[in-house]
């Protein structure tokens, strides 16, 4: 369920992998709430990147967490 999975891509509590899991879900609007999120991984954040919705890549530019050579 896409609603569900926004709540917890959203939780700045949700478990890093849990995250990192979510950063490659189907749906943008759950792929732009992990790149929003403070406790995302890194890792996950780079991949983010290069996501093809340009909504998603804006909010990984703007998440002080993503590295300074993914921005």
């Amino acid at each position: 369920d896409p609603d569900v999975r926004r709540e917890v891509a959203k939780n700045p509590a949700s478990p890093a992998a849990r995250l990192a899991h979510l950063a490659e879900d189907a749906a943008p609007g759950v792929r732009w709430w992990v790149a929003q999120n403070a406790a995302t991984p890194p890792a996950a954040l780079a991949a983010l990147a290069a996501d093809p919705d340009p909504d998603v890549r804006c909010e990984v530019a703007q998440n002080a967490a993503t590295p300074a050579a993914s921005r």
